[in-house]
């Protein structure tokens, strides 16, 4: 196991940050005399910011620096989140949080109870940064990187990296597989329980056997120069979108969320299944059967006690316009009329016919919101290509008179609910999350 302690060459204190000038890859990481060690905790000279790496690679860092990567230590919901942790388990839940979405900032001891984001370096606002992922030794899946290098050498998935003044270069197989994704992204919560499970869905589905990992989708490939004036190469688009975006403002918002708007639209497929004909004194059966048949994960995925997906249908009268059926709708607070709506404990009708995939998890039997107190989750999530059919019966008494009825159905997503922004006293943020719909389809049925 590699630890600091053993580590044969650190940098130098005074001489990590690299000069920068017009000239790229001209600066040089030094490296101090053999033997001296790190101290603990992590010394901040040892770490290389990520606008270092923006001379050189400054595609790369533009990618990164609009990915939820460079957001993991920004994101307010992460702050709230841990405060609450902290609070309901006195401190016990320590790293937990923090180990993933600021890896330096928490070896370097930043992290410790009651840290703000004010409080936190530069470097440790960087969050999952160059150097987390390009120098990472050791990790533990669902636990995170747990050891880098410092001795100014960095990974790459190119086999045979052109020499540079700048840095060190070496080729790393294990940077290009799903099993490091799975370090933050399977993540084994402090009861030992695996309370998010994306990298074990992937592991489950046909795609491994395929050779489609993680990067595949997340982190497309192109052809183009690692540093500008350099030869051609495969390269990887380092925003590494996903369904979550910034909440707050942060470069790329908009871009971002055009592209996880794409991802979402052909995520899955939807077919509405309804009867040509319906007879008056009958009930209209309607099926809306979604087919997983391209995301190589579970939809949704991640942190599905958050987690949003849903069918939204709205049956209504051709003669006069009327809803005659509807399931799937908002409250005015944008809720759905389940438990969390306000307008439900006020009284009023709860959407009994609501039909969504996500995820509700139970710490000794007793439901929680929070994945890191999980010991079971009942998963209402669609896998891997399997299909799930939302099952809808319409009586004949809700379709009046009418002609004829027009279905209307889009299958919507989001990353999370604005109860649970408005619970974490961040009602601000409600009307900048997102609402993507992913499937949209209008039937047609004649009486």
């Amino acid at each position: 196991m590699t630890s600091i302690k053993n580590i044969r060459w650190l940098l130098a204190a005074g001489l990590v940050i690299y000069m920068f000038s017009v000239n790229a890859c001209s600066n040089q990481l030094q490296p101090v005399d053999e033997g001296d060690i790190a101290p603990e905790p992590l010394d901040p000279n040892l770490v290389v910011s990520s606008e270092t790496c923006q001379t050189c690679h400054p595609q790369h860092h533009a990618e990164w620096e609009m990915s939820m990567h460079a957001y993991s230590a920004q994101d307010p919901i992460f702050f709230a989140l841990n405060d609450i942790g902290q609070e309901r388990s006195h401190g016990e839940l320590g790293q937990f949080c923090a180990a993933c979405h600021t890896p330096f900032g928490s070896r370097m001891g930043e992290t410790i109870a009651g840290f703000t984001k004010e409080s936190l370096s530069d470097k440790a606002l960087e969050g999952v940064s160059c150097m987390v992922c390009h120098s990472a030794t050791e990790h533990s899946i669902g636990e995170g990187i747990k050891d880098w290098r410092f001795d100014t050498t960095f990974y790459g998935n190119i086999q045979n990296p052109q020499m540079t003044a700048a840095h060190g270069s070496e080729y790393s197989e294990f940077l290009t597989t799903s099993e490091f994704c799975a370090s933050c992204h399977n993540v084994t919560n402090p009861n030992g329980f695996v309370s998010e499970r994306t990298y074990s869905e992937w592991k489950a589905s046909i795609f491994p056997g395929r050779g489609l990992d993680c990067q595949s989708c997340h982190m497309k490939s192109s052809t183009g120069p690692v540093v500008p004036g350099g030869p051609d190469r495969t390269i990887h688009d380092h925003i590494m979108i996903g369904v979550d975006v910034p909440l707050t403002d942060f470069p790329g918002r908009e871009e971002s969320i055009a592209l996880a708007a794409y991802n979402l639209q052909y995520a899955l497929k939807m077919k509405v299944i309804v009867p040509e004909v319906y007879e008056p004194d009958s009930t209209m059966r309607v099926v809306v059967n979604l087919f997983n048949d391209i995301t190589g994960h579970n939809l949704p995925s991640g942190t599905i006690l958050e987690r949003q997906m849903w069918v939204e249908l709205f049956a209504v009268d051709k003669d006069n316009g009327d809803t005659v059926f509807k399931t799937g709708y908002l409250d005015p607070n944008q809720d759905l009329y389940d438990k969390h709506s306000e307008y439900v404990k006020a009284g009023e009708p709860k959407d009994t016919h609501l039909v969504l995939y996500n995820g509700t998890g139970y710490r000794n039997g007793v439901e929680t919101p929070f994945f890191w107190e999980a010991d079971a989750i009942e998963n209402r999530t669609i896998p891997a290509f399997e299909s799930r059919d939302a099952v809808y019966d319409i009586p004949a008494s809700q379709l009046f008179d009418s002609q004829g009825v027009d279905v209307h159905v889009r299958l919507l997503f989001r990353a999370m609910p604005p109860w649970l922004l408005r619970d974490l006293g961040h009602e601000e943020l409600v009307e900048k999350l997102p609402l993507f719909e992913m499937e949209f389809s209008s039937k047609e049925v004649v009486r």
